[in-house]
């Protein structure tokens, strides 16, 4: 038996979970949890409760980082050979800075369906609920830890001229916010914390304002964070462009651009792309 809509056997499915409120899974990916006939797992143990939760008995594989190259092989094998298997996180959608994306890959490029099973994301949740994206942004993943990464980072956010959304560990906030003050303090940010669930926490204000808040807290914030940070205002914008730019070929205007900003070449001619491109919008 195969999932409505589900193209031939031998597919890989990609199903997002709930990020905390198990109420929050989707009818589609109940049903197709039920009907597969593997499940991969990062967490086997998360995702154990979740099927349990909802009557689910299926074989459950451990598939994480470490192990997920030297399962790969026989996973496209066994795909190739009709099976049908999910591929979950320990929440929200898969193979976002998750194991995955690799055997993704491989099933592409072998030939073996991929179905996204879409649903939960804390990604998409927080920015909806920021207030700060109107017509796109721009997504760092994790943030980086050590302190003059931090500070490079805080200069990259400037130069970027769309929202910055990133991940956090709870106990590096406070160390982050203050890393971004010198390159972006006036920018407004908004952090959610433990989203769909009970202690669920918003937080709202500019890198400043943010930055002493936690600064002054006690002990460190506890649960998953999502971090949205409005886009730097900047001195070149498309309405100001000089003369020269609009008349110079693109890899000149990036290069002149680059030496401008202090960035690579292909640095100014990304920033230079989406600004002509917000231009003709």
């Amino acid at each position: 038996m195969q999932p409505k809509n589900a193209k031939a056997a031998g597919t890989l499915y990609i199903v997002a979970t709930p990020i905390g409120n198990l109420q929050d899974i989707t009818l589609r990916a109940l049903e197709t949890l039920r009907v597969v006939d593997t499940i991969l797992a990062e967490d086997t143990r998360a995702t154990r409760k979740l099927l349990s939760h909802f009557g689910i008995k299926k074989p459950l594989e451990k598939f994480e980082r470490f192990s997920e190259k030297s399962k790969e092989a026989s996973l496209i094998e066994r795909l190739s050979q009709g099976e049908c298997i999910a591929l979950v996180s320990d929440a929200g959608t898969p193979a976002i800075l998750d194991p995955g994306a690799s055997l993704v890959l491989a099933c592409h490029t072998s030939g073996i369906a991929v179905v996204p099973i879409p649903g939960p994301s804390a990604l998409t949740a927080t920015l909806s609920a920021s207030g700060l994206i109107e017509d796109g942004f721009v997504f760092f993943g994790w943030a980086p830890r050590k302190s003059n990464e931090r500070k490079e980072f805080g200069l990259r956010l400037s130069q970027t001229p769309f929202p910055a959304v990133l991940f956090e560990a709870p106990r590096r906030l406070a160390g982050l916010l203050k890393a971004l003050v010198p390159s972006l303090g006036g920018q407004r940010a908004f952090i959610a914390r433990e989203l769909t669930k009970i202690h669920e926490t918003h937080y709202f204000g500019t890198l400043e304002e943010l930055s002493a808040r936690f600064s002054k807290e006690g002990a460190p914030l506890k649960g998953e964070l999502v971090v949205v940070i409005e886009a730097a205002k900047r001195p070149f914008h498309a309405r100001q462009e000089p003369e020269s730019f609009a008349q110079a070929g693109t890899k000149a205007t990036a290069r002149a651009l680059s030496r401008m900003l202090g960035l690579t070449t292909k640095e100014a001619y990304g920033i230079l792309q989406a600004v002509r491109k917000r231009k003709d919008a």
